[in-house]
């Protein structure tokens, strides 16, 4: 199945290399890494090929400067740059507090390697995301982007769900992966499939098939994130045929009869996971110890924080499992302040088109797990979803 995905992404990239490794940023390292090791590169290398992306990138933009002014839609660079700035100087805000927060610069501590990961797919993905948008000048090709992911994404849950079957297990993953990491992109699919997938019944289907695949990573919170995410569907006007006011009760009927049968081994244990070891971060104990360090530490320096990485030196674990509390313990009120600027929540989340849902995933699903190192899940759609409502083509609709 590893390989058959390895054939899938290669034809993908072959049909367009920018919109496939944005989508794989999107993705993360997590399955994709694992999957390089087939052919020998591992996630060194992977770290590696993404660099080398984005040098490509902007090789490619200076080239069509001085080359050929008119390969450039002057306009949307312009607005791009004033979209990407925001996120230029939060991320340098990020290594600021990085260099003078007292972490020893090896890429072996916590806080060195978050940054470079933050600077690498978040802020990078931006780079090449609107040098491409500079380029093609049209929405249209942006929104391409959801046919990889739809198809990263399905194929994920259909892993998942065939090893689940062969195993009784909490928590299912596949190759050794991440299932957070598998569940948030299973997410991405979902959202991506309501937005592509146009035959009714074939949508519902892949939602019950994405739904099931989350559950079975037994990872809670993008189960939650995902559930909120086809709550707001329902209520928000996105499904204006009255046919599809019907699409969340049925999707909730498909899954029962999968529900019925995972109930024995898998469900019971995947909502008591808090009643266990106080030291797990897993556990709702655990998070909370994790919260509370979190304040603790913003207490402290309540303007700047701590320094990024500082949190790994205070708490049992690296992160608190909650991307305000991260910004707020290690960069302060600055640090969050600079983040919620740069990521427009009153733009990106007003739910004018469905880009929206990958904005409002993303935060959900980053309030309960991981860190700044994989925000693109995050960073990335509030500026795709800025492309689509035209806050950065024509003031009367981009269709170029």
């Amino acid at each position: 199945m590893s390989f058959v995905f390895l054939v899938i992404v290669t034809v993908l990239f072959i049909w367009s290399p920018v919109i496939v490794l944005i989508a794989i940023s999107l993705n993360g390292m997590n399955i994709f890494g694992e999957i390089l090791q087939i052919v020998g590169i591992g996630e060194g290398g992977y770290f590696l090929i993404w660099v080398a992306a984005l040098y490509m990138a902007i090789a490619a933009f200076i080239a069509g400067v001085f080359l050929k002014k008119s390969l450039i839609n002057k306009a949307k660079f312009q607005k791009g740059i004033i979209a990407m700035l925001p996120w230029l100087l939060f991320t340098a805000y990020m290594w600021g507090r990085l260099l003078w927060g007292g972490t020893e610069l090896s890429f072996g501590e916590y806080g060195v390697f978050k940054t470079f990961l933050f600077t690498a797919y978040s802020f990078s993905t931006i780079v090449i995301l609107l040098i491409y948008y500079a380029f093609k000048g049209s929405r249209e090709v942006i929104g391409q982007i959801e046919i990889p992911l739809f198809i990263f994404g399905l194929i994920q849950a259909l892993m998942i769900i065939y090893e689940g079957m062969q195993i009784a297990a909490v928590r299912v993953t596949v190759m050794d992966t991440n299932p957070l990491g598998l569940a948030r992109n299973m997410g991405l699919g979902m959202i991506a499939a309501v937005g592509i997938i146009n035959i009714k019944w074939l949508r519902i289907l892949c939602i019950a098939v994405f739904i099931t695949g989350i559950i079975m990573t037994g990872s809670r919170g993008p189960l939650v994130a995902a559930a909120i995410v086809l709550f707001v569907y329902f209520f928000s006007g996105q499904l204006k045929s009255r046919q599809w006011r019907f699409l969340m009760p049925i999707s909730v009927v498909l899954l029962i009869p999968l529900l019925y049968f995972l109930f024995d081994y898998f469900l019971a244990e995947f909502f008591a996971r808090g009643s266990t070891s106080f030291a797990e971060h897993g556990n709702v104990t655990g998070r909370m110890y994790l919260y509370e360090t979190a304040l603790n530490a913003f207490g402290a320096n309540p303007i700047f924080g701590i320094g990024v990485g500082q949190y790994a030196e205070v708490a049992l674990h690296d992160y608190p499992h909650n991307l305000i509390l991260e910004l707020l313990a290690e960069m302060g009120i600055v640090g969050l302040l600079l983040f919620i600027i740069a990521l427009q929540p009153l733009t990106t989340l007003s739910f004018k088109n469905h880009y929206s849902m990958y904005v409002l995933f993303a935060l959900i699903s980053l309030m309960f797990s991981t860190d700044l190192a994989n925000a693109q899940i995050l960073v990335v759609p509030s500026v795709l979803a800025l492309i689509m409502m035209d806050k950065l083509g024509n003031e009367k609709g981009d269709t170029s």
